[in-house]
């Protein structure tokens, strides 16, 4: 009997779950991914910015912030997942923004 080998079988099936340059839609994704990555930057700037200016401890932020940087260090990938992480990121982040905000206009103003 002359089947091919296990190996050959599978090495012949398509790849659904590679996301390389030659998949359709790829450099569309990428550009996508990009666009989430500047996106999550500005608001990770705004978060940042509004904590320093608070008073009280704002070690949340630190940690979503930071967790910011540790996702957004990498390089996009082009797959849906890559996106999904980056809204799923900058959806994190406007919270943490509107919560800080919330908190800085809630604090009574200085006296000049």
């Amino acid at each position: 009997m002359n089947s091919p080998s296990t190996e050959a079988r599978t090495s012949a099936w398509p790849r659904p779950c590679s996301a390389g340059p030659t998949r359709p839609g790829y450099s569309r994704r990428i550009q996508i991914a990009l666009q989430l990555t500047g996106a999550a930057r500005a608001v990770a700037t705004d978060v940042r910015r509004t904590a320093d200016q608070l008073p009280a401890d704002h070690a949340f932020a630190d940690v979503v912030l930071k967790e910011a940087h540790r996702c957004l260090s990498g390089a996009p990938d082009g797959t849906v997942r890559c996106a999904q992480v980056r809204v799923r990121l900058i959806r994190a982040l406007y919270e943490r923004l509107d919560r800080l905000t919330e908190a800085a206009t809630s604090r009574p103003a200085r006296a000049l």
